[in-house]
């Protein structure tokens, strides 16, 4: 605890305003006058790193539009992957701007969301181009976005993510890192057990490097990590390890850290020999190598902590003496802090009271504008009772109330830990039921032909024993006859058994098909939300099998409405598990990316989808057909995207096309980037948005398919009535152009009218 309030005394901050803002100037006028576009990115990078934070935006946006028009030109494979690094620092810029300009606002964190997806950006190109040091900066940077915001199961799933990551490309000294800031970060929670299990895991990573240095250091790592978590005989064994692992490699210039934490750890199970040897090494060792620093007066307070500890006042008081007189000429805040209130401790200890306060309220005054709440809340009490001795009843009952005030924090602050540690478990559940119910879809897949080929030998395998048993009957006599007929029913038995398994198995393949339905109708919007923003709208879906591949889709962003009809590669199980991939990636196009562009909604969309199915080892050209519309309930505009799949809408009697661009949502062999049409609005204007099923249906009295041009004279005909009313007719010629056939396809059609 003391190390942070040491550590605070030595940061400083120096401003160079002037110097950074001639280098600025500088810089800005070389870009003036560069005509080159390669030289003018590296320009731009140098003045994003000298900038003002609040410029960043700026000269970032600036090189990233360069890039991107290099990008589309530069053949040469070092010259692009040059761009490609400077493109990710252009993203790490703007991530900071988001992320550190107006940082807060009434004690609000914001600009987070973009803050993430622009240095995600950043990690994602670092990543491709295994620049592993920054890499490591990204991840770090969105670490502490979500430190800051409070959200630790977004700051886990970082580190997974970077375990994942580092274990994929074989990078093991990557992955130890994370594992250790697992293990305190699971400390840091209170979950013990979790830490000890990273912990460990770390220094057996660290054995397979097999770098001596980094496995003694990774010893000492794990032994702070046990000692704070009070696991101090496992502390003692790692911090040996790494003093046994210094001395093979003839490196002794860490062993004062760990002489360090062998001695206060030895203090914590009352080994006071052991505790003050070890300290009085690490004493000798910082004093001669590094000077009186910070750590210096570390370990001088510890070891007058461990006399006091064993009764030792006096002694005590001269090595807290000595602290406090080395930190006030260095003018340290934090040392000043702790060693007053180690002094009033040693003061009260001796019964000397007035001396014990002086102390006491020094080392309060300068803790509550550096400590902690539990460090606050420890010199409160000492305060307390200081006051209470000398007789002080009403300076001693307004520290007790200080004092329990803070405690009441410091219990809530547990109470939200373990709130955080239960939430984390809820959450990674949820993710795993997630993923077993896809698991389990798979495996009814396999089953389910599995099944079909057993029960077709099963049914020949019971053809032939039958076939053998009547030729049985038929030579046998009358007493073997009796004999084999008794088989024959025991057999009979058997059958209906598997008569009966074969039949709740089948019915078990339905229940699960049926709960594949309900979890693929939660992706689809309510009717009601859809109600809720557009008054007179209808949709017409019918699934051709129990799940289907067409799904529609609705969100709303401020101000914009958008709403699509979809059909996904096949129908079925197959369709539906592809209507799960396109829905999700629309959702992540504009709500993870803040996309409004219906265009480059769908242009993220495909590539989302393709990224997804690209992590297959089989060549996956699975996607959707899809018209997306999208509204401005403010401005009363209406902009569209289609990819196959037209819009359609009713003017003044006269129906309307807009074609789609021929290409899906999914892998192409040219794919171009979506059109966005801008339509005028006006009034008594019906729109439609449809899939493929309804025009490929069979029927009518020649078994034909309805076709497009007999679904345009339909909407013709009915777009001036009611919605409800027009939902009801196209179900009912439906039915009667379907009649007795079977239906080919899902079929979604969405009416809205303005």
């Amino acid at each position: 605890m003391n190390r942070l309030i040491f550590a605070i005394s030595f940061l400083f901050l120096t401003n160079f305003c002037f110097g950074e803002k001639s280098k600025v100037d500088s810089l800005n006028h070389a870009l003036s006058l560069e005509q080159d576009d390669f030289k003018k990115v590296d320009i731009l990078a140098q003045l994003s790193e000298q900038c003002e934070l609040i410029d960043n935006l700026k000269y970032a946006s600036s090189s990233l539009s360069l890039i991107h028009k290099l990008k589309k030109t530069t053949k040469d494979t070092s010259l692009y992957n040059h761009l490609l690094a400077q493109e990710a620092g252009a993203y790490s810029f703007i991530g900071a701007y988001y992320g550190e300009n107006n940082y807060y606002d009434n004690n609000k964190f914001y600009n987070s969301e973009k803050s993430v997806a622009y240095y995600t950006k950043s990690l994602q190109i670092y990543q491709q181009l295994k620049l592993w040091n920054k890499i490591n900066d990204a991840y770090g940077f969105i670490d502490n976005l979500h430190v800051r915001t409070g959200n630790s199961y977004l700051q886990l799933l970082t580190y997974k993510s970077a375990i994942e990551f580092g274990k994929s490309n074989n990078n093991k000294i990557f992955v130890a890192r994370y594992i250790y800031r697992l293990a305190t970060f699971y400390a840091r929670l209170g979950d013990f057990a979790k830490a000890m299990q990273y912990a460990e895991e770390g220094v057996a990573l660290e054995k397979q490097i097999n770098d001596p240095k980094r496995l003694a250091k990774g010893y000492e790592l794990a032994g702070d990590l046990f000692a704070r978590i009070k696991q101090e005989q496992k502390a003692i064994e790692f911090y040996h390890k790494s003093l046994e692992e210094y001395r093979k490699n003839n490196d002794s210039s860490q062993n004062v850290y760990v002489y360090f934490g062998l001695g206060t750890t030895y203090a914590k199970i009352n080994n006071y020999d052991e505790a003050n040897r070890y300290l009085k090494q690490a004493l000798s060792l910082v004093d001669s190598s590094r000077g009186k620093n910070a750590f210096y007066l570390e370990v001088i307070v510890e070891i007058g902590r461990l006399e006091y500890q064993f009764g030792n006042y006096t002694a005590a008081f001269h090595y807290h003496q000595k602290a406090l007189a080395d930190c006030e000429n260095s003018g340290f805040p934090g040392g000043i802090a702790v060693s007053s209130h180690e002094l009033a401790k040693d003061l009260f200890r001796l019964k000397k009271f007035a001396d014990a306060k002086k102390y006491a309220e020094k080392a309060l005054a300068v803790k509550k504008s550096i400590a902690s709440v539990e460090q606050i809340m420890g010199t409160e009490k000492l305060c307390y009772k200081i006051d209470s001795a000398l007789g002080n009843h009403q300076s001693a009952l307004l520290h007790y109330i200080e004092f329990t005030k803070l405690q009441n924090k410091l219990n809530l602050d547990e109470v939200q830990k373990s709130s955080i540690k239960d939430d984390l478990n809820k959450k990674f559940e949820q993710e795993k039921e997630k993923e077993q119910i896809l698991l389990q879809r798979k495996e009814a897949e396999v089953a389910q032909e599995f099944k079909q080929q057993k029960l077709i030998r099963n049914s020949l395998l019971i053809g032939v024993v039958l076939l053998l048993l009547l030729a049985a009957i038929i030579l046998r006599n009358y007493f073997i006859k009796k004999k084999h007929s008794t088989e024959l029913v025991i057999k009979n038995n058997e059958i209906l058994e598997q008569k009966h398994l074969i039949e709740e198995k089948q019915n078990e393949i339905l229940d699960s098909i049926a709960y594949a339905k309900r979890l693929q109708h939660a992706i689809l919007p309510p009717q009601e939300f859809v109600s809720a923003h557009l008054t007179n709208n209808f949709i017409f879906y019918r699934p051709k099998d129990i799940v289907a591949g067409d799904f529609y889709w609705a969100e709303k962003m401020n101000d914009l409405f958008f709403i699509a009809a979809a059909d996904s590669t096949g129908h079925g199980v197959p369709g539906a598990l592809v209507s799960i991939v396109c829905s999700n990636a629309l959702n992540r196009a504009m709500k993870e990316f803040n996309l409004k562009e219906t265009g480059k909604i769908l242009d993220k969309t495909r590539e989302l989808v393709v990224e997804t199915f690209e992590k297959s080892a089989s060549d996956v050209k699975d996607g959707m057909d899809i018209s997306l519309l999208c509204i401005d309930l403010k401005n009363k505009t209406i902009c569209w995207s289609g990819a196959n799949n037209p819009l359609w809408y009713i003017q003044n009697n006269a129906l309307i096309s807009i074609k789609a661009d021929k290409q899906p949502i999914g892998k192409t062999d040219a794919p171009k980037p979506f059109t966005t049409h801008v339509i005028e609005l006006k009034e008594a204007t019906t729109f439609y948005l449809f899939t493929d099923g309804l025009a490929d249906q069979f029927g009518g009295p020649k078994g034909k398919k309805f076709k497009y041009k007999k679904f345009e004279e339909l909407l013709l005909s009915i777009h001036e009535k009611p919605m409800q009313e027009q939902l009801a007719i196209i179900d009912l010629e439906l039915n009667n152009w379907k009649g007795n056939l079977e239906q080919v396809d899902d079929i979604c059609v969405i009416g809205i009218k303005m």
